[in-house]
């Protein structure tokens, strides 16, 4: 009997829930709980918002820190644009100017620079020569302290980890004077050809250069020397600006080779083997008249001598 009062129950519960749902559909109003959504074309184009455009953003990321006395600038693309050698890098160096003609660096306004590659000294010339693609950072520390001591200036190239490659560079300068200064014929005043050969490739690097130099150069001096208690007096006559009284010749052959093996950043183990000779020869020439004091000088002497002496230095 419960059983049957049950299921009596539930299907009058039933049919009034069709006859709800039926009234529903036949109102054609929603009720409070239904949520309508209009088609898309009915949807007033005046309530929606336009794009808003922004202005072009452009993000930079500075390419030079500072620590201490110490300034690192990072070697990008741009600004070894336009750059043949590392001499030119430093042309991109706040207080740095460098002569790309005479190669002359200071920094600041001094000349008193230490050059280092990887923290190893080479000599200025031959690291001003190398190619900008070999490195990627330049260290530069104002009044530097410990080993360079007594520098206004220490900066420092970095080659790149992954760099791998072979650079050859030759070249020279020559100077002429033809004032005749140094006498007939002697206008060539000084030439200085120089080769340097580098290769890298992991962690071993190998370098070679040679420069040779020589140049003379002459001056004339003239004076008068008078001795009153002997009342004797010697003057020097001159002569035509083109035999010069003093003339010096100079001679320099360098020759270097090393090899660099890098154990970690901190750490390099480096050979290196130079050879340089200099000398000079010098020669004095001069023609002098003699006599008593405030009288007519007659009497003429001719003095020539050469100083020939050679230094060599290995």
């Amino acid at each position: 009997m419960k059983n049957s009062s049950l299921l009596l129950i539930i299907g009058f519960s039933f049919i009034v829930s069709c006859l709800l749902m039926c009234d529903l559909h036949a109102s054609g109003n929603a009720s409070p709980r239904q949520i309508s959504l209009a088609p898309a074309d009915s949807v007033n184009v005046d309530s929606i918002k336009p794009a808003v455009s922004l202005d072009e953003v452009t993000v930079e990321a500075s390419t030079i820190s500072h620590r201490g006395t110490r300034d690192s600038y990072m070697i990008t693309q741009d600004m070894k644009r336009g750059l043949r050698t590392a001499g030119e890098l430093l042309m991109r160096v706040n207080g740095a100017f460098y002569n790309p003609v005479s190669h002359d660096l200071t920094y600041l306004g001094s000349s008193n620079i230490v050059l280092l590659v990887d923290s190893i000294e080479r000599g200025a010339d031959y690291i001003k020569r190398q190619s900008p693609n070999r490195f990627d950072r330049i260290d530069v520390v104002h009044q530097p302290t410990g080993k360079y001591s007594g520098y206004d200036a220490l900066i420092n190239f970095h080659t790149r980890p992954t760099y791998r490659g072979s650079e050859f560079n030759i070249g020279g300068n020559t100077w002429i004077r033809p004032d005749g200064v140094n006498g007939r014929g002697r206008d060539f005043n000084k030439t200085s050809p120089w080769a340097d050969f580098t290769y890298t490739e992991d962690k071993w690097n190998v370098q070679a250069d040679a420069s040779w130099q020589w140049e003379q150069s002459g001056m004339s001096t003239y004076t008068t020397r008078t001795f009153p208690l002997n009342n004797y007096e010697e003057r020097m006559l001159e002569q035509d600006p083109r035999d010069p009284t003093d003339l010096m010749r100079r001679r320099s052959l360098a020759l270097e080779t090393a090899v660099d093996y890098r154990i970690n950043d901190r750490h390099i183990v480096s050979a290196l083997v130079g050879v340089s000779t200099t000398g000079f020869d010098r020669t004095l020439k001069s023609r002098m008249v003699t006599g008593n004091i405030n009288s007519v000088l007659r009497d003429t002497i001719g003095h020539i001598s050469r100083l020939i002496e050679n230094n060599y230095l290995g």
